[in-house]
């Protein structure tokens, strides 16, 4: 806060804050208006891919911790398989792994994909859980995650 001449030397909690434009009715933000248009072509060209190409996503966790869109397969044949083998290539399994398979409403597939990672990757414990809401509302129903941690050696 800080004290302005404009509210006759009264502390104000806004005086550093910009000052608000009424719009008129059909009035709008130029960077707001392409932000949408941009945000709303970008959702439906991915959901294009999805329903011609069969595209499914997969995203990482960075170690940072931010979420973002890794790659993708093609096709829903062996879909299972294909993201266990995907997931798999991209460990060093020359370590131990506790592994935690998240599904969303289908307890099957979870079951497949936990015994399909544990066929690729060592792991000393490996668990297949129902997801939690937040995964749950974002990724959709059906969605699967894989979760792994190396093993430190003393903690086994």
């Amino acid at each position: 806060m800080q004290v302005t001449e404009e509210d006759g030397g009264r502390l104000n909690a806004f005086a550093k804050e910009p000052r608000m434009e009424v719009m008129g009715v059909g009035e709008s933000s130029a960077s707001n208006s392409k932000l949408l248009l941009i945000g709303g072509a970008v959702l439906v060209a991915l959901l294009l891919m999805r329903a011609v190409l069969g595209l499914t996503a997969i995203a990482k966790v960075s170690s940072a911790g931010r979420l973002a869109l890794n790659s993708g397969l093609f096709g829903k044949r062996n879909i299972i398989e294909r993201y266990a083998r995907h997931v798999a290539k991209r460990i060093d399994r020359t370590r131990k792994y506790r592994a935690i398979i998240g599904h969303c409403g289908d307890a099957a597939a979870g079951q497949a994909l936990l015994q399909a990672f544990t066929a690729r990757v060592p792991c000393v414990q490996a668990w297949c859980v129902e997801s939690g809401p937040a995964i749950g509302a974002h990724a959709g129903p059906g969605a699967l995650v894989i979760s792994y941690q190396p093993v430190i050696p003393e903690s086994v």
